[in-house]
């Protein structure tokens, strides 16, 4: 592991042990509560009502709410990827105008003090 990779390693590990504790949490919750009763489920298209585990049913609307947020997340990941890769592109433009801008030939320095005005001659003097 280099210096540059070792907070997207430290990011990714945390991503891992987080995921890793949901599912220890969502795996004992199920454990735990297995026989705790039953929710009778009345479908909307008039079907008769089907008792489940609450417990089974509380864990499938855990579920729901995990891949809604898993896919909330990609898009917003997706997102600042494109509008990374934009900024990218326009600070690669950027530095190739600064480049051609840095290798152009100077006309004029713009230290150096101005030229001085030749003297008139003095036949040009006029009358005297």
């Amino acid at each position: 592991m280099n210096g540059t990779n070792a907070p997207e390693a430290l990011q990714k590990l945390a991503n891992i042990l987080v995921w890793a504790l949901v599912a220890v949490y969502a795996v004992g919750f199920v454990w735990l509560n297995w026989k705790s009763g039953e929710v009778a489920l009345t479908f909307w298209w008039g079907r008769e009502p089907q008792p489940r585990p609450a417990v089974l049913m509380i864990l499938i609307g855990f579920l729901c709410g995990l891949l809604v947020t898993y896919l909330l997340s990609t898009i917003g990941g997706l997102r600042r990827g494109a509008e990374q890769r934009a900024l990218q592109r326009r600070i690669s433009g950027l530095e190739a105008e600064l480049k051609r801008l840095r290798n152009l030939p100077i006309e004029e320095d713009l230290h150096a003090p101005p030229a001085a005005e030749p003297e008139p001659a003095a036949d040009e003097a006029g009358p005297a």
